[in-house]
């Protein structure tokens, strides 16, 4: 099979696996939708927070976006000048209806979360009631601490065996020829806010809403918690497929991974889990950095 045929294939298996998961999700939504009027502070925190993480990605995108890539050579240079205006007003009005929708989107499904946990253990702190009480920052710090060691260890593995970012780099130095030549510091910079953007939203879906759900309509029966953490640990890796030369090997790191943070998310909570997928993150990150990869 072509590398081609192979990535067209992955990514439109990474379509219909994100299509399931947000078809998942308002399934949810029309559950709990009395949830949102009951919940709504809380899931509005969450949404500034995803606020204050897309709008900084949205400008970098913007400043480091190619024109040529979007419009090409139309020939009469006035004309060029005209085209390349209207494309970068059309991103900008583009990345402006894209984040209110996600901070929307985000803040329903925080709701969402809350209810499900809720239901499943209705003595345990939840999103932000966690974090004030002095006893939770051992398991906090124990979370982020196992989220940098797997993001480390995934890094030099992925360095070790040659694993190559693939079609996901080469597409991002296309459209942004900028960021490629920009210094080290500078895309890392970049690439922050997506990896704290990532570990907050995947976990909302993942372990809070998919995974709560599946465990309180399962009782939390031994079976049951095996079986959850497998289906959403297993599509949450379906999800990253077509991100390196080597599917196989991100598949199994991404899903044992999922694993580990569905077993932080049961024993110390959605915080714990988010915390430690922002370790795993900001560790890969310092480590392709550092590597070179």
């Amino acid at each position: 099979m072509s590398s081609p045929l192979l990535s067209s294939l992955l990514t439109l298996l990474e379509s219909g696996v994100d299509l399931g998961v947000t078809a998942c999700l308002i399934a949810l939504l029309v559950l709990h939708r009395d949830s949102v009027k009951l919940h709504w502070r809380r899931g509005l925190v969450v949404g500034l927070l995803v606020l204050g993480v897309v709008v900084p990605q949205n400008l970098t995108t913007i400043f480091y976006i190619s024109p040529d890539r979007m419009v090409g050579d139309l020939g009469p240079q006035g004309l060029e000048e005209i085209m390349e205006g209207a494309a970068l007003a059309g991103v900008i009005i583009g990345a402006t209806v894209g984040t209110a929708a996600r901070v929307i989107w985000y803040t329903v499904i925080t709701c969402v979360v809350v209810a499900e946990w809720q239901r499943l253990r209705p003595d345990a702190p939840l999103l932000g009631q966690a974090l004030l009480a002095r006893a939770r920052a051992r398991p906090l710090a124990l979370a982020l601490g196992m989220g940098l060691l797997a993001g480390a260890l995934s890094a030099w593995i992925f360095d070790l065996i040659q694993v190559d970012m693939g079609q996901a780099i080469e597409l991002l130095q296309e459209y942004f020829p900028g960021l490629a030549e920009s210094s080290a510091g500078t895309r890392v910079l970049v690439a922050l806010p997506l990896g704290v953007y990532a570990a907050l939203v995947e976990e909302l879906v993942f372990r809070g809403a998919l995974l709560g759900f599946l465990l309180r309509v399962g009782r939390e029966r031994r079976w049951v918690v095996l079986a959850s953490s497998v289906v959403t640990s297993l599509t949450w890796a379906l999800l990253h497929l077509s991100v390196t030369d080597m599917p196989l090997v991100k598949l199994t790191q991404i899903f044992l991974i999922g694993l580990g943070l569905a077993a932080i998310a049961r024993r110390w909570g959605i915080e714990a889990a988010i915390l430690a997928h922002l370790g795993l993150n900001l560790a890969g990150l310092a480590g392709m950095l550092v590597l070179g990869s």
